[in-house]
């Protein structure tokens, strides 16, 4: 069968080509001859016995008799034998083919164009649902398995195909006997005799009905996540691995008045301020370089003209393989809450200003009254006791021991209004104060506390040093509070921007995240008094593993920032470089 689907095939070649012919023969054709040939040679030799011939001759006349029956009979079976192996071949060749159509899901097809005979071999009852491997029907059967939608694409195609001479290429559904549907895609080529007439159609149809459902089902899920991204309320967007913007929801265009086709490739970055544009690019396609996600806040340019700060987050979107295939992103315009952070900030920044002039108060007050009445009453009672030489021994300790009280009671009120206000910070500055202050409080508490300063300088500012003075305080206090530990390590360092301050200890250690989204800890307070002077505060710690807490802080303090910056394009300041990270 598939023998002479291909010779037919291959037999319809020579009837495209056109100018010199050539008379080739096959061995067939050649055996063939040969065959024919000894016949004619035998009956001419019986003729010539049979109608007399010299006698002389009569025995070679026989003796070619003979041997030509024996070339004949030789022929013959040598005929039979290759006709054998060669009809084995075809088989082999038919079942080979058939495997390999019914593996990959497909039918192959010769139409013969002047009978409208068709032919169907493959696996046909998986696209058809005939349950053979063979079927010989009409181009009509064909024709009515085709989905009523489909056959006048179909046979548009197939008109465009015999007309212009090129090969036939289409998808279409067919219905199976069941009523289900398959998809096909198929592709075939006409051939011609020598006067351009179509004389046949060969082709191979593929089952596509798995890939088409995967297809659909993929549109759909990218219907529903538009739907669902142009509903959301932020700013969402696709890039390509290079960092060129490919899609941008509904709600970003409505933010910014522009048109999708303006905001493709790198059209997207044109609402950005242009103080913050180069730094913005650079970072994000810096994290595409990487493939690392990024966060980057800036400005972008609304429809009214008025530049909002965003947050913007990208994660990069992989592959099955793994590769990158790109970014998705989303921001939100955190305008408003910068607004409130300043706010805040500005008002923790007036109420640490409260505390701290309340401090100075109360020391002043500790150090003029109480202080000085202590004192008083401590020499009250040394007079007293010269004046009570006749005294009981008793009388006389008992005295002394008010009097050792009292002394003690003048060195706590003198260390309380130091730790309220110290006056040595502003005397002698940020290095010898936090040396002073480590050295009394070991002695005090009875401590080992180890501290280094390097490289300080002696110009700062008085908030920058109150501000270090206080973490000091702060962290020391939480340390002997919570470590377990009596032995803590304190370093001082000054760098080319900034000053660090650093507490360790080798105690229970916690957990930084706890502490820092909870109350009721001075670590929180830390943090506020930090920002306020440009600084931030750093935690490292684990529960077992000791606790290290790193106060840094700019030698020179950042001006406050514009209370008229929100939501204004002409007052808006710029991206800090630690914003990009």
């Amino acid at each position: 069968m598939v023998g002479k689907w291909i010779h037919a095939a291959s037999s319809q070649r020579p009837l495209r080509r056109s100018g010199r012919r050539f008379l080739t023969l096959s061995f067939e054709q050649w055996f063939g001859v040969a065959l024919l040939a000894m016949t004619a040679f035998h009956v001419a030799a019986l003729w010539a016995l049979f109608n007399g011939i010299p006698g002389a001759l009569a025995p070679a006349a026989w003796f070619v008799v003979l041997v030509s029956a024996v070339a004949i009979i030789g022929l013959a079976f040598t005929a039979y034998s290759y006709t054998r192996t060669l009809s084995l071949d075809l088989r082999f060749a038919d079942e080979r083919l058939l495997l390999t159509l019914e593996s990959g899901r497909r039918v192959a097809w010769d139409w013969d164009v002047a009978s409208g005979r068709d032919l169907w071999l493959g696996d046909l009852k998986t696209m058809f649902g005939v349950d053979a491997r063979h079927f010989a029907g009409r181009v009509e059967d064909f024709h009515r398995r085709l989905h009523p939608d489909d056959r006048g694409a179909v046979a548009k195609a197939v008109a465009e195909a015999r007309t212009s001479r090129t090969p036939y290429r289409a998808t279409f559904r067919v219905l199976r006997p069941d009523g289900s549907t398959r998809w096909v895609n198929a592709n075939g080529e006409f051939f011609y005799d020598a006067n351009g007439c179509a004389t046949r159609m060969l082709g191979i149809a593929a089952d596509i009905t798995e890939q088409a459902h995967a297809e659909a089902t993929l549109r759909q899920s990218e219907l529903h996540f538009r739907e669902i991204a142009d509903t959301a309320p932020v700013l969402l967007w696709l890039s390509a691995p290079d960092g060129r913007c490919t899609y941008v929801n509904q709600s970003w265009l409505n933010f910014t008045g522009r048109h999708l086709e303006q905001e493709l490739g790198t059209g997207w970055s044109a609402a950005i301020h242009p103080q913050d544009r180069r730094a913005i690019l650079d970072a994000f396609l810096g994290a595409c370089g990487r493939g690392q996600p990024c966060a980057l806040e800036y400005r972008l340019r609304r429809h009214d003209g008025v530049y909002r700060w965003v947050f913007d987050a990208a994660v990069p979107r992989f592959g099955p393989d793994h590769t990158l295939v790109g970014y998705i992103g989303s921001a939100i315009d955190i305008t408003d809450l910068k607004a409130a952070r300043r706010a805040l900030s500005n008002l923790s920044q007036r109420l640490i200003e409260a505390q701290e002039s309340e401090r100075a108060g109360i020391a002043r007050d500790l150090d003029d009254e109480v202080v000085q009445r202590v004192a008083l009453l401590t020499i009250e009672l040394e007079s007293l006791m010269r004046d009570l030489p006749g005294a009981s021994a008793a009388i006389q300790a008992r005295v002394g021991d008010v009097r050792g009280r009292a002394g003690d009671l003048v060195e706590h009120l003198q260390a309380l209004s130091h730790r309220l206000h110290s006056s040595k910070l502003e005397l002698l500055g940020i290095g010898a104060t936090a040396a002073s202050y480590c050295r009394e409080l070991a002695d005090r508490q009875q401590l080992a506390i180890d501290f280094f300063a390097e490289d300080v300088p002696d110009d700062l500012s008085p908030e920058i040093s109150l501000s270090l003075f206080r973490v000091l305080q702060e962290g020391l206090a939480n340390a002997i509070a919570h470590s377990g530990v009596r032995s803590f390590d304190v370093s001082l360092r000054g760098g080319p921007d900034a000053i660090e301050l650093a507490i360790a200890d080798a105690g229970a250690g916690f957990d930084p995240n706890s502490v820092l989204t909870g109350s009721g800890t001075g670590l929180v307070g830390l943090q506020e008094r930090l920002d306020i002077v440009g600084g931030n505060l750093s935690i490292e710690s684990g529960p077992g593993t000791g606790t290290r807490v790193r106060g840094r802080v700019p030698r020179v303090r950042r001006p406050p920032p514009d209370p008229e910056w929100a939501g204004s394009s002409s007052h808006a300041t710029p991206l800090e470089p630690n914003q990009y990270a």
